[in-house]
């Protein structure tokens, strides 16, 4: 991993490459027994409307792209329903970063944790001082890195039924 690392806006051109990188998050997943992705999660129709929407990023190495995420400023529905206890008011708006899915060749060097602190600066740059996200409470390493990065556990959200553990962090 380098000091070059940057966000990059996906473009139609690009949904094959964040399919594969789906793809790879999914049979990890698989791999180690995590039923967090499934068959049709994150499905073709869902990269495609974040593109659409231009809310699908990579997160690049210089020229290289080494993960797929979406960034959302239009909220979760899910989100109103947490039983917990959000830091900012409901109404507020925040990012939420969604499908985070590494190069399976990028595995293991440190890019996951390098996504906060992009967020974070993509949040000053748009005048939001929120991030909430949400992770299979199975998910060690997102379960790992997501405090370490300063967010606080706010919570449990549902998706079709199946709990997430929910955190948040301002950012100032």
């Amino acid at each position: 991993m380098t000091n070059n690392l940057t966000l990059l806006l996906a473009s139609k051109e690009d949904i094959s490459c964040a399919m594969s990188m789906i793809q790879d998050a999914k049979d990890y997943h698989k791999e180690i027994g995590l039923d967090q992705w499934n068959a049709d999660y994150p499905s073709l129709s869902d990269i495609e409307t974040d593109v659409a929407a231009q809310k699908g990023y990579f997160l690049c190495d210089g020229e290289q792209k080494v993960a797929y995420l979406c960034f959302d400023l239009d909220g979760e529905a899910n989100y109103n329903e947490l039983e917990g206890h959000w830091l900012t008011p409901e109404d507020s708006v925040y990012l939420v970063i969604h499908r985070l899915a590494m190069d399976k060749n990028q595995r293991g060097k440190g890019y996951s944790s390098a996504v906060f602190p992009l967020a974070e600066q993509f949040c000053r740059e748009k005048g939001v001082h929120s991030i909430r996200v949400d992770t299979h409470a199975e998910n060690q390493i997102m379960q790992h890195l997501i405090p370490n990065a300063g967010f606080t556990y706010c919570g449990i959200v549902y998706y079709d039924g199946s709990p997430r553990t929910a955190f948040e962090k301002i950012i100032a």
